[in-house]
């Protein structure tokens, strides 16, 4: 399709585009432009908070002397529920949390078991009995 040219102008009207063929040439130009840009990076997800906080208090059982064990098997719990629910990130620190939590409190408890089975034997020979018998 051809337009008359302007008053004025020195093309032929062959030479110039008409509106539709304009506007053909700015849509395969915009769509070769978006083919040719780098795909943009994947939004990260979001680190679920208390994931994090039950790492913390798992690595701080040391420190602590296990104190945080239980905090952190309640936080990372907890963590792996939301994290079930929401689709955030962090499955692995819950998990980290609880595995350092879980075992910090088996540990606690074997040492109260082994410290009341040790009150409850029997002195050995030699051990009882007054001085100077």
């Amino acid at each position: 399709m051809t337009v008359d040219p302007e008053p004025g102008s020195a093309q032929p009207a062959s030479m110039l585009a008409a509106h539709a063929d304009r506007e053909r040439t700015i849509d395969v130009g915009y769509h070769r432009a978006a083919a040719c840009q780098p795909p943009s990076a994947p939004a990260l997800a979001r680190i679920n908070s208390l994931a994090v906080a039950s790492l913390i208090c798992g690595v701080a059982e040391f420190p602590t002397l296990g104190l945080s064990a239980l905090p952190a098997v309640i936080l990372g719990s907890k963590a792996r529920q939301q994290i079930r629910q929401t689709g955030q990130a962090g499955e692995g620190l819950a998990v980290a949390g609880l595995i350092l939590g879980w075992i910090a409190l088996a540990v606690f408890f074997a040492a109260v078991v082994g410290i009341m089975v040790w009150l409850l034997l029997p002195p050995g020979p030699g051990a009882g009995g007054p001085v100077g018998s």
